[in-house]
């Protein structure tokens, strides 16, 4: 044997031996146990540990807190939200020897092959009709979660708007049918992405909300459950002594092999007040994540405290720090949301490179309450 011996190994091997054998099997494989110890890591040696999920009360049950949870007891029209599309938006300029197609400030423009392609811009065509240009984009457009009458409704009010108040030929709307297409369909995914934040909001951050911890449905971190990334490892010479699954089993690190994410993780790795740490692995299915209104946040790492609480680390770049984008500030929401509820069992820190002199180590010092 070599590495660890998993109980079932043991039970396995106990029951195929005579019986006679077995009570120096046992001991046998005891000894070995505590020679090897200091080579095994953590989870190697049968440790396991489980970060509560966040959950909230939907029509009277706790769901997961997760926004794809939130729309499916979300009922919203799509013909609640903007359809016209104004000039700024989407316009048509015909000029001597070509057309210009200007969407959100973008222009492309076509040139005309002859005379009579020119003539052809405003020619009526049989078939070219507001309603079948409202079927055509009907077809090009349907979504799961979006009842065809509500679309068709919708399309028919963009395009009445153009033909009406805005003027523009149906013939030349049919020529640029795909551009307008792809315009609506940005419309579209606009107005799901506003009904995801107002449920985020109401079911998360709203005064009403009712947002608890559930260690029961928890994310289970134990032995193997990285076993798939193997191909995805830090290879570099720096051996990390407290990751929970090995020094040879840390998953890779974003940025560079020595860049700023690496070095957040070696002084995650040097704090005294750290069990053990994993580098969390983003989209994994085992990972731990936190809901954002348009996705799911896989903070960069979590570990567990010799004192059983937990603490969840995400490092902001240095081309991140200072821009006070949209994207940090929500993740620094849902964190302290996640850390508020946990019932003090519960950190959770967003690192940058220097803040007001403090270096990485002295920010996550100062959120665990530990000396330098």
């Amino acid at each position: 044997m070599t590495g660890r011996v998993a109980p079932e190994v043991e039970t396995a091997i106990t029951t195929a031996i005579p019986a006679p054998e077995r009570q120096g099997f046992a001991e046998a494989v005891r000894k070995y146990r505590v020679e090897i110890k200091d080579q095994l890591s953590p989870a190697e040696q049968g440790e396991d540990f489980v970060v509560p999920r966040l959950v909230t009360e939907i029509q009277g049950a706790f769901e997961f807190a997760d926004t794809d949870v939130f729309m499916e007891f979300h009922d919203w029209r799509l013909a609640d939200h903007l359809a016209r599309l104004d000039e700024a938006a989407f316009a048509i300029r015909e000029t001597t020897r070509s057309f210009e197609i200007d969407v959100d400030g973008n222009r492309v423009t076509y040139q005309f092959a002859d005379e009579a392609e020119q003539l052809a811009l405003d020619v009526d065509v049989d078939g070219w009709t507001p309603q079948n240009l409202v079927l055509w984009l009907d077809r090009q457009l349907r979504q799961p979660d979006i009842h065809q009458s509500d679309l068709l409704k919708w399309l028919t009010d963009c395009i009445g708007h153009l033909v009406g108040p805005r003027k523009l030929s149906i013939a030349a709307l049919m020529r640029t049918k795909f551009i307008l297409a792809r315009k609506l369909n940005e419309r579209i995914g606009a107005a799901r992405a506003a009904e995801r934040n107002k449920v985020y909001q109401r079911y998360l951050f709203a005064p009403e909300a009712r947002v608890d911890m559930s260690f029961d449905n928890g994310f289970a971190f134990r032995d193997g459950m990285y076993a798939d990334q193997k191909q995805h490892r830090y290879m570099g010479r720096f051996r990390f002594s407290k990751h929970f699954l090995g020094a040879d089993a840390v998953p890779t690190f974003d940025g560079a092999e020595a860049g700023e994410e690496f070095q957040c993780a070696q002084a995650l790795d040097s704090l005294p007040q750290v069990k053990f740490w994993i580098r969390n692995v983003a989209r994994h299915p085992q990972s731990f994540w936190l809901p954002t209104a348009s996705d799911k946040f896989y903070p960069d790492f979590v570990a567990l405290l010799n004192d059983e609480r937990f603490i969840v680390v995400e490092y902001k770049g240095a081309l991140l720090a200072g821009t006070g984008v949209d994207d940090t500030n929500e993740k620094r929401a849902i964190g302290r949301l996640w850390e508020s509820r946990s019932g003090g069992k519960g950190l959770f820190l967003v690192v940058e490179k220097i803040i007001d002199g403090r270096d990485m180590r002295a920010q996550m010092l100062e959120k665990v309450g530990g000396a330098q």
